[in-house]
């Protein structure tokens, strides 16, 4: 449940200088219709089930910021409890921060990490242009022992966001949108039919007030000059408040039901467009706009303007200066150009001057009181000259300390476009690409390099280094014990003896497979993983926990009485701080089949454990489920037929899909997931 932060653009208000009829005169809206009756008109949708080009899948829709430095549009979701950084008019993934990295914070001003049970409910997103700074909220969804917090996110030396630190918010806090405002500098959360202010440094929230007209708050944005609040409501409603009265603008609320969303959960402008995500989560799990960023022209009476335009030069030497000249149709009252460099203008035909060499592209956004239009020529501008500054290289991930593994994956990167070169143990450096990847290694003290090299052959003078031991015999993520229960008589409850041996620092991870129902009571400290619910039976459930001194035995409570089935494997080695390597995937199929496939997970450390549970439609046991090649089976037990089975992976990356075989076709239900190593 977000707040895309990206205000509307100060320059087109300006140029506008109206004012809305509501009785009596509010503050201009930029670059939106002059108009007390605007409609909308949906011009493309981005797609995140999969993201353009990759296989990669939203779980789920929440929150968003938009940082216009980097073009970069930010969704959060609370499944995989991930944000993903994405190209707003390409619809590209450029990046995922996950779970682990969330859960890797620190608390401000010293204490332990964040762990997991701060990033199970990521629900809103803010940045804030005066600082380059981005925040995230969880909230308290959906269990006791999730904890409402506050992240922090700057840039790091790679110049990308990383999560620098986190606040405990007080117990119950459920922060459903948030949005700095940009005049004022402060930060404001929403929930319900509330707003508060809310202080990053000294973890303060302020009393509440409300918005007249506005209920249900799901996300919310500001203008850039902070004038409108604008909100994305329950019962799919997008909505503008004058901030200055608090009260709701007459005609300028939208039920977007009748363009095809089911939940709106957080709302942008970027390029006078707006941006609302959708986080309805009953569509098919095939249907490509399930959680779906839809994009939304906004149109007043009359006809909106054609954006176009040239520019020349359109290349030579840095700095090269060009001249723009507007050539759209339609009567356009006011222009907004981004010519692709952090520079912007509103004059109709500006002239601007390239300093940096570099290909650009430009766009014209061309208003009128009927609405606007954007041109953009991609690649337009390229600026030639002489590039004397190295790149700098970065080693993004690879094994680093002790390990056991012979395998070792790298992945790095560079602060510009080029090439790379890579070296093991003094060997030569020789070309590249990221990730590399080295097998049967010997038991010794290893040393891996990479140097970038820009597309004006300066290479990096200071290669990136990274030097780590392989130990053989090192300790590893190891299953040590497990128990199971079978329940072939319906119950309401089920409970799990703790596996033998368990002491303070295991790792426990339990599946729950049930004839239906549903979990509605999950026993303290166990954090969820995964629930495939979406065929009617099985319903297959995962969760972990980090043992204590001593472990009580569990129980998880069901919604009804039905036949169950479950257990809990035992492991050490894993780290007690980030228990996860990777997101959890699931896989289901309502028809009956006999290769029960789950998709693969991508694990980001080596000698991570893959492990995955699959249940059936089947509690007898001449139904036989047989482990994927490549794992081991821990136990394949009744009452709701379901197995665990589990492997080491070597080398970080993706695990590749998972499938157990089945003697008889049946309806399946399964998940999987990795653990990392301590």
């Amino acid at each position: 449940m977000a707040g895309m932060t990206r205000p509307l653009g100060r320059s087109a208000l300006a140029a506008l200088g109206a004012f809305l009829v509501l009785g009596t005169a509010a503050a201009p809206v930029e670059a939106l219709p002059n108009t007390s009756s605007p409609t909308l008109r949906l011009n493309r949708t981005i797609h995140t089930n999969p993201f353009t080009g990759t296989s990669t899948k939203m779980k789920d829709g929440e929150g968003s910021a938009y940082v216009a430095a980097d073009t970069s549009l930010w969704l959060a979701e609370d499944n995989s409890d991930q944000a993903y950084e994405v190209n707003p008019t390409t619809g590209a993934l450029k990046r995922v921060i996950t779970q682990s990295e969330f859960a890797a914070a620190p608390k401000l001003g010293g204490g332990a990490s964040a762990g997991s049970n701060r990033i199970q409910d990521l629900e809103s997103m803010a940045y804030d242009t005066a600082t380059d700074t981005l925040y995230a909220f969880s909230g308290k969804c959906c269990t006791s022992s999730v904890l409402p917090t506050a992240f922090r996110l700057k840039r790091g030396s790679d110049h990308k966001f990383h999560v620098e630190s986190y606040q405990p918010l007080p117990s119950g806090s459920d922060f459903t949108a948030s949005a700095v405002h940009p005049g004022d500098g402060k930060l404001y959360v929403g929930v319900g039919s509330t707003v508060r202010q809310y202080t990053y440094d000294s973890n303060t929230v302020g009393s509440t007030f409300s918005v007249t007209g506005v209920s249900g708050i799901y996300g919310m944005s500001f203008s850039d000059n902070g004038a409108d609040l604008l909100v994305a409501a329950s019962q799919t409603k997008l909505i503008r408040a004058d901030w200055a009265t608090k009260k709701a603008v007459a005609g300028w609320a939208f039920n977007l039901s009748s363009f095809g969303m089911g939940d709106t959960r957080a709302v942008e402008l970027i390029n006078d467009q707006f941006y609302v995500l959708d986080g309805f989560d009953s569509r098919a799990s095939s249907d490509p706009l399930k959680y779906a960023v839809y994009v939304f022209d906004v149109v007043g009476p009359g006809t909106p303007p054609t954006a176009s335009f040239t520019g020349s030069p359109t290349s030579g030497g840095a700095p090269l200066t060009v001249g723009f000249a507007d050539t759209s149709t339609g009567n356009p009252t006011s222009w907004s150009w981004n010519f692709g460099d952090g520079g912007t203008s509103t004059q109709q035909n500006p002239s601007h001057t390239y300093t940096t060499p570099n290909t650009y592209s430009v766009s014209l956004t061309a208003s009128n009181a009927a609405g606007s239009n954007t041109f953009t020529r991609s690649n337009y501008i390229v600026a030639t000259g002489v590039d004397d500054t190295p790149p700098d290289t970065f080693i993004d991930s690879g094994p680093s300390g002790t390990t056991g593994s012979t395998s070792a994956t790298f992945t790095f990167s560079a602060s510009e476009p080029g090439t790379f070169a890579c070296d093991l143990d003094g060997g030569g450096l020789l070309p590249c690409s990221s990730p590399q990847t080295y097998s049967g290694l010997s038991a010794t003290t290893h040393t891996f390099q990479v140097r970038a090299t820009d597309n004006a052959t300066n290479p990096d003078p200071t290669p990136a280094s990274r030097t780590w031991t392989i130990v053989a015999g090192a300790a590893q993520i190891a299953r040590q014990a497990t128990s199971t229960t079978v329940n072939a008589t319906a119950t309401n409850a089920i409970t799990i003896p703790t596996p033998a041996g368990t002491s303070a620092g295991d790792v426990l991870v339990a599946c729950v497979a049930l004839n239906g129902g549903t979990v509605n009571g999950v026993p303290s400290g166990w954090a969820p993983i995964a629930a495939v619910t979406s065929v009617s039976n099985p319903h297959v459930y995962g969760y972990y926990k980090v043992a204590g001194v001593s472990e009580p035995t569990p129980t998880w409570n069901l919604s009804a009485s039905v036949a169950n089935g479950g257990g809990i494997a035992r492991y050490s080695g894993v780290s007690n701080l980030s228990p996860l390597d990777s997101a959890p995937s699931t896989g289901a199929s309502a028809t009956a089949v006999t290769a029960a496939s789950v998709p693969g997970v991508t694990t980001v450390s080596p000698d991570a454990m893959v492990a995955g549970c699959v249940g059936i439609n089947s509690s007898s046991a001449a139904v036989t489920i047989a482990s994927p090649a490549d794992l081991t089976e821990a136990w394949d037990i009744a009452g709701k037929r379901n197995e665990v089975a589990d492997g080491l992976q070597g080398a970080a990356g993706p695990s590749g899909t998972k499938t157990w075989t089945l003697s008889s076709v049946r309806e399946f239900a399964g998940w999987l997931v990795a653990l990392h190593p301590a």
